[in-house]
């Protein structure tokens, strides 16, 4: 048997200093028995969570060895947690179990403040493959398998309401815009290709912008626009009129917005292109 002491220090790398926030000991283990904890803050880094293989507490930063809450998952089977997100307000707390007796996946969400359970799915015998959290919203796109193909529906974290769905193959790509108004879907079918643009509340089909081969896109981070790469050219879409804002011959890989939304960088020939003021900011 040996005995572990287990840190939490939070290290702040503009002024290189450290603050320890958990110090544990603990004796009797053996080799193989040592706990296997996962930390994850919320965004301004004043709570944060401490996932053992089956239980949940949840800690303030400023006064980190009490908790305000903490609950067990998998009270009637043993499972092992495997995956803890904050929800954008951070007021719930999502998490993926595995229980590997059923061969069979828990998603279930928490109050932060309480511990009380809200939802709870289990998948048995298919594996959950992402959690996508939409911007702004505590509802979640849950993907999983179906047959060849794989479901996305999406879920809200409170009350289990389920607005929509779709399907999806393997190669094929959603990405929340950046305030969560809308979901763009790359439709990859050789026979029907075209960029697809939904309601993110109803999942209603707003824009379809056709193509004629795989593309990349990106959501710009200020504005209602929609940048496509080709990999020989780029084009601005505005979603919300479906105009053109531009097109010019850029080759390279997918272009990414700088957060304020004035830079357009591609990456080309193992070198990165930054274009300022592509278009008018």
């Amino acid at each position: 048997a040996q005995c572990l002491t287990h840190m939490l220090e939070q290290w702040n790398i503009a002024e290189n200093t450290k603050n320890l926030y958990w110090e544990e000991g603990m004796c009797g283990l053996t080799d193989s028995g040592f706990p296997n904890w996962h930390f994850e803050w919320t965004q301004d880094l004043s709570y944060v969570t401490r996932t053992t293989e089956s239980a949940v507490s949840i800690h303030p930063e400023s006064t980190y060895n009490e908790a305000i809450a903490e609950f067990e998952i998998g009270s009637f089977f043993p499972t092992i947690i495997n995956f803890v997100s904050w929800s954008p307000s951070e007021s719930v707390l999502l998490t993926i179990s595995r229980n590997p007796d059923r061969d069979e996946t828990g998603v279930e969400t928490w109050y932060v403040t309480t511990g009380e359970n809200l939802i709870s799915i289990f998948i048995y015998p298919s594996s959950v493959e992402s959690i996508t959290w939409r911007p702004y919203h505590d509802t979640f796109l849950l993907k999983t398998e179906l047959d060849s193909d794989y479901i996305v529906n999406l879920i809200g974290a409170q009350d289990f309401s389920i607005p929509y769905k779709f399907i999806v193959t393997d190669n094929q790509t959603y990405v929340w815009q950046p305030d969560g108004e809308r979901l763009a879907i790359e439709q990859a079918d050789p026979e029907n290709r075209s960029l697809d643009i939904l309601n993110g509340d109803t999942g209603e089909l707003l824009l379809s912008i056709p193509s004629t081969q795989d593309v990349g896109f990106s959501w710009h981070p200020i504005k209602d626009w929609i940048t496509i790469s080709t990999g020989t050219d780029i084009t601005i879409v505005d979603v919300e009129t479906g105009d053109m804002i531009t097109s010019q011959a850029i080759t390279g890989g997918v272009g990414k917005w700088s957060p304020d939304g004035t830079k357009l960088v591609v990456y080309r020939g193992g070198r990165i292109h930054v274009w300022e003021y592509i278009v008018n900011p």
